[in-house]
């Protein structure tokens, strides 16, 4: 992916509230981006699309694998 084109979806992220931009401590003239909690929220309905995706597209994921990614809600561990 260009830079240009990552640093425009991180900038539409921030500006939206689903990640936070902070400079990274180790190096300055970088920077982490961390999911808020909005961003974290929305993990169960990207797992719900991949899962559907899955059922309905050809793919090599085995069907154990295709349950597994259902299981939880799709929430981050820990959450």
């Amino acid at each position: 992916m260009a830079t240009n084109v990552l640093s425009d979806r991180l900038a539409r992220l921030e500006a939206t509230g689903f990640v936070t931009k902070a400079r990274d401590p180790a190096d300055g003239r970088r920077h982490v981006y961390s999911l808020t909690d909005k961003g974290a929220d929305l993990a169960p309905v990207l797992s719900a699309i991949v899962v559907w995706a899955a059922r309905h597209t050809a793919t090599d994921a085995t069907a154990d694998a295709v349950a597994a990614l259902g299981e939880g809600g799709g929430r981050p561990a820990g959450r």
